[in-house]
């Protein structure tokens, strides 16, 4: 195992990710992910905003590899995060780094599970985060789950560790469910108001969008304009 670890360290240059991995435009502009806030265990928040991506342009746009290495770098910053300023993130000097993500499902369609590229990139990534983040994972919300998500996991979940298993909470689109569910973790002022908390951007967006980007779907054309830009 931890052989592994090291030969997946090496290839992915994990040591230097931060400074040598330029991600491209489309990668920074058509990932809706970013670092929200704390939760109650002082642990990052992060949102990801999966349904309102376009998996099919932005794997036309970039090699899957790089968008893989990209969700690692961002792994890797949100760590980094917190080591250089552990007082902050850490209710202890020797608490381990965890994350709690809300993992918006909002707008999610067939070509997000029928993809196979997206489907192989989101396979590799359980993979890779399983073996190499074990314990970084605090809790998932996944929430506005559509009813074939539901049922996928039902059936997908049994294989799933249970350590891991035990972490991850399903909503459908019932957001006071949803949102109560996440405040019993996360302070309001720490939680975009779209999301059950106070925090808004300067603008009063309650989406906070300049801290989780929120771009809608593009055409692959434009994706692939951008990129070549």
């Amino acid at each position: 195992m931890l052989r592994n670890s090291l030969e997946w360290r090496r290839q992915f240059k994990i040591d230097t990710i931060l400074t040598d991995f330029k991600p491209s435009e489309v990668l920074k502009n058509y990932v809706s992910a970013g670092l929200v806030g704390q939760d109650k265990a002082l642990s990052p928040l992060w949102i990801t905003r999966y349904g309102r991506m376009d998996m099919k342009g932005i794997l036309r746009s970039v090699k899957k590899r790089d968008f893989i290495t990209y969700v690692i770098y961002l792994i890797e910053s949100s760590i980094s995060k917190v080591m250089a300023d552990p007082k902050k993130y850490k209710p202890t000097p020797d608490a381990i780094v965890q994350t709690t993500v809300i993992f918006d499902m909002e707008g999610m369609s067939i070509q997000h599970v029928t993809n196979r590229k997206a489907m192989d990139a989101a396979v590799r990534l359980s993979k890779y985060y399983e073996e190499n983040y074990p314990e970084y994972l605090l809790n998932v919300f996944a929430i506005n789950a559509p009813k074939i998500h539901v049922i996928l996991s039902a059936l997908l979940l049994p294989f799933v560790p249970l350590k891991t298993r035990t972490k991850i909470h399903i909503f459908g689109h019932d957001d006071k469910e949803w949102k109560a569910a996440i405040l019993e973790h996360v302070n309001p002022e720490e939680l975009p108001v779209a999301y059950g908390g106070t925090k808004t951007d300067p603008d009063g967006n309650p989406n906070c969008i300049t801290l989780a980007s929120q771009h809608g779907r593009s055409s692959s054309k434009n994706l692939l304009f951008q990129q070549q830009a």
